[in-house]
């Protein structure tokens, strides 16, 4: 249903304590960088003379940390969940000839100011309008709608800031927006619930809040949320956007299940509970 658009976003900076070495030989590439998550790929020759490690300066709860995150690891996968800047450092060392080299990264989480969208309409008809993300280029700005029935089915898929849709009957759908900057492989999503009734002075647009039915609290969430109000022993798994299973394990009828989801990225999840249904939950750092 997405769309992606894979690029290389690096700059690397290679510096020499020592002429005496040549490290032209190595190649430091960055092979895939998706929303938070990136994939670099380190060609260095091993001998008994050269080491090489990897580095990372970030920023994780207001605090500062400088982390050694791999030795000697050719294949290194790095994941952000912050916004700003932090950076990657790859360094290598020659032991014989005492000299080393170092090699940096950027990598820049930004920020969606203004991705929000509102709408109207009346009975079934309604027209989304997605506003402009003030703080990015809109040239490389992809809008993107999908829309969910109250099981967690797909409904429609529309692109562009403008969405006309008439819903196929009344009831609640879950309705979301994604921004998607395509220069720079990043997105975020705003999503809400509209209750759609012909007859109903209720009809409009509300937040998405708990409801009887809702397993998944809070929703939207950020670095946790709870599996809850299943009055029984069910077994759950949870599906990251691409399809994949990320969580699985056993609702409990008397304690609600905590998941932990500071590390995910920003996006929508299935959460799929065995005799209950499926639930969509967005992760919004």
């Amino acid at each position: 249903m997405k769309k992606y658009i894979l690029g290389l976003v690096a700059f690397m900076v290679a510096m020499s304590a020592n002429a005496q070495c040549n490290f032209s030989g190595i190649n430091v590439t960055l092979n895939t960088q998706m929303r938070s998550y990136y994939k670099f790929l380190a060609e260095v020759d091993s001998d008994s003379c050269t080491e090489f490690f990897w580095m990372a300066d970030y920023t994780w709860q207001g605090q500062k940390y400088h982390d050694t995150i791999g030795y000697n690891n050719s294949l290194m996968e790095f994941q952000l969940n912050v916004k700003g800047t932090s950076y990657l450092y790859l360094k290598v060392i020659n032991h014989c000839e005492g000299c080393d080299t170092l090699f940096t990264f950027p990598l820049v989480q930004y920020t969606f100011d203004n991705a929000k969208w509102d709408y109207k309409g009346e009975c079934k008809d309604y027209v989304f309008k997605a506003q402009q993300v003030t703080n990015q280029n809109p040239k490389c700005m992809q809008i993107y709608w999908y829309v969910y029935d109250y099981q967690g089915n797909d409904v429609a898929y529309d692109s562009g800031y403008t969405f006309s849709y008439t819903f196929p009957w009344e009831g609640q759908f879950d309705v979301y927006c994604q921004w998607w900057n395509n220069c720079v492989n990043q997105d975020t999503f705003w999503g809400q619930t509209i209750d759609v009734y012909c007859d109903s002075s209720t009809m409009g647009l509300v937040a998405i809040t708990p409801s009887a039915r809702a397993m998944a609290r809070p929703n939207p969430t950020s670095c946790e949320f709870y599996i809850t109000n299943t009055r029984g022993v069910h077994e759950y798994m949870i599906v990251n956007p691409a399809g994949t299973i990320i969580a699985v394990g056993h609702t409990d009828p008397f304690e609600e299940v905590r998941i932990e989801t500071c590390l995910w990225p920003n996006g929508v999840y299935y959460l799929l509970v065995e005799g209950l249904g499926r639930e969509l939950i967005m992760i919004q750092h």
